[in-house]
């Protein structure tokens, strides 16, 4: 699941997914759990200027490696 953002694309591999739950718990405006605990991109929400930032620190505490943020994509 990707959602582009800013000219940088967020995505959640949810297939590699454990879900710990944490993105969520950090950053509930970003992230959400499905209704099997995986996480997902919350898109019913309108992205303020920290999403990136969200997102970035979202990546570095996921402890599966399923969220990445590309640059400029």
């Amino acid at each position: 699941m990707d959602i582009s953002f800013e000219g940088n694309v967020i995505s959640v591999d949810q297939d590699l997914c454990m879900g710990s739950g944490y993105c969520a718990r950090e950053y509930p405006t970003l992230f959400q759990l499905d209704g099997d605990g995986v996480a997902e991109l919350n898109t019913g929400v309108t992205l303020g200027a920290n999403a990136l930032h969200q997102a970035e620190s979202a990546a570095q505490i996921c402890p599966a490696a399923a969220i990445e943020v590309l640059h400029g994509a």
